[in-house]
């Protein structure tokens, strides 16, 4: 049997999506062709060894015209095209991936990253959580496979959508660091937060309560917050505690990580999609072998109680981070139990197992 073409869309332009890349690695080493259509400035490229990406032009930068765009472009894009199946990541993608694949006459999956229309962005504008709520129900329940991030989300989606949600969780490959990166840091001497800089994210929070720390700051990652929190920094006078680093290529933000002292990860919790998360940085950190910090949030209580690797927030407020901050510089022993456990959760939660279900959910569909 020849092998099976897979079209995966997303409307970012790929670069630092690392769901979108491990899962296409994995497809990709078994066996299927891959394709991948981001947005951004045009070019089509080998993304990966043996992988196109196709970068169709981001015309607008958000907003109705930027989603609308996405629509048409999408849609007349991928009829055009050969493929055995579309695999549409979120709901902002769906809707012309649907109708693709119907007019081709092949498989549509969806991949949800995220509850789009329970997003922090989206609560509060009643008519976009109308439109995006209308695009879900409309085009999930139809699709021939779906899986999504976190059990909680599986549940919540799948019982919203009467469809089966499979778990392909966001995990990192064992830890392939880039030995050959060199950083300005002493093991242990700064705490590191890692991700999309964007709202409700702690980001602000964070910064201001590193007044306690005894250890530098560092974050990695970009987002429509950099500016303000470049202004956050200077104004309470933390520019020799605090460094942003930008965007770092991934192998070598792993090397970067594994120095660090503990990790950050915050969220607000609003919407169903934030308080169900379970964060790239959350899995990053346990396959670095460092402690952590988070919201008191149920999915990533529940791999917690399994393994005892980090410490909650009671509450997302300035002054409970300063504690948390505090608690794990001062107590050693505490420390090293925690950086024991995060050790052994990296034997479990790492990529190379949760491939075989991703496999197993796409072996299923042909």
């Amino acid at each position: 049997m020849a092998s099976k073409k897979i079209i995966i869309t997303v409307t970012n332009d790929l670069k630092t999506d690392q769901r979108v890349l491990r899962i296409s690695r994995s497809l990709h080493s078994a066996g299927y062709q891959v394709m991948l259509i981001g947005f951004g400035e045009p070019r089509t490229f080998e993304i990966l060894p043996g992988i196109r990406a196709h970068i169709l032009k981001k015309r607008f930068s958000r907003g109705f015209l930027f989603y609308l765009d996405v629509q048409l472009q999408l849609f007349f894009y991928l009829i055009r095209q050969g493929m055995d199946a579309i695999c549409a990541c979120d709901a902002d993608t769906i809707m012309p991936g649907f109708f693709a694949a119907k007019r081709k006459g092949v498989k549509i999956i969806f991949d949800g990253h995220e509850y789009f229309s329970e997003t922090s962005g989206v609560q509060g504008r009643k008519f976009v959580k109308t439109v995006w709520s209308w695009v879900e129900k409309r085009f999930i329940p139809r699709v021939d496979l779906a899986y999504t991030v976190s059990p909680g989300l599986a549940e919540i989606m799948g019982d919203r959508f009467h469809i089966h949600f499979g778990l392909v969780r966001n995990l990192p490959k064992k830890n392939v660091a880039d030995e050959n990166a060199e950083w300005p840091y002493p093991r242990g001497s700064f705490w590191i937060y890692q991700g999309y800089l964007n709202k409700g994210r702690g980001l602000e929070e964070i910064i201001q309560a590193f007044s306690v720390s005894g250890k530098r700051l560092v974050i990695a990652g970009i987002g429509p917050r950099e500016d303000v929190l470049k202004d956050l920094i200077r104004e309470h006078g933390m520019e020799d505690r605090v460094e942003m680093l930008g965007r770092i290529e991934p192998k070598k933000l792993k090397s970067l990580t594994s120095l660090a002292f503990a990790g950050l990860n915050i969220v607000d919790g609003e919407g169903l999609s934030y308080h169900y998360s379970l964060a790239n940085k959350f899995f990053d950190y346990i396959q670095a072998g460092i402690p952590q910090v988070n919201s008191n949030l149920p999915e990533y209580k529940r791999i917690c109680e399994r393994f005892d690797c980090s410490l909650f927030l009671e509450s997302n407020t300035v002054e409970e981070v300063k504690k948390a901050i505090e608690k794990m510089e001062a107590d050693h022993q505490a420390y090293e139990k925690l950086q024991y456990q995060a050790r052994q959760a990296s034997k479990v939660f790492n990529w190379e197992s949760e491939e075989i279900e991703l496999l197993g959910l796409y072996d299923s569909l042909f």
